[in-house]
């Protein structure tokens, strides 16, 4: 529902690999694949990927990743001085709206006219590099662990 009718960040990157097949075929059913594929996103077949570098290869040194998977350590996706941040689904999908780890309840409360104001707003707060937005600063592992409390688990493993 957040990236229906909407683009990825140009500077981002979004890959969905359904957990199985099942899950892939309700999402075709459903038209979700449809709608992340018109945003933008890479598809990837159910199961295994990002980790695997499948759908596009491992991360590199400082690059940045926020991934919606179940499990967080260093070099599980690439390079150990790689970034990785663990988040729901929410906070992913703001994400790669905006370019920034934010936090998804402004933008799930707001009206689709108000919505759109404000990934236009954080796109071009977004720094010079970094997953994490120049205003949330220290407060990125408070953002994701507040949409936790609000919906679905997300966590950061430092």
């Amino acid at each position: 529902r957040v990236l229906r009718g909407r683009r990825v960040a140009p500077h981002v990157r979004l890959e969905v690999v359904p957990s199985s097949r099942r899950q892939f075929e309700l999402a075709m059913q459903d038209g979700t694949l449809q709608a992340l594929s018109a945003a933008g996103a890479v598809i990837g077949s159910s199961g295994c990927g990002p980790c695997l570098g499948r759908t596009g290869g491992v991360l590199a040194a400082q690059e940045i990743c926020l991934s919606t998977a179940n499990r967080n350590y260093k070099g599980r996706m690439g390079s150990p001085d790689a970034s990785i941040y663990i988040g729901s689904p929410y906070v992913a999908a703001v994400a790669a709206l905006t370019g920034v780890i934010d936090d998804p309840r402004p933008y799930l409360e707001a009206t689709d006219e108000e919505f759109d104001a404000l990934v236009a707003r954080r796109r071009g707060e977004r720094p010079e590099r970094g997953a994490a937005s120049s205003r949330s600063g220290d407060r990125s592992r408070e953002l994701v662990m507040a949409s936790a409390r609000s919906g679905p688990v997300a966590e950061i493993d430092d």
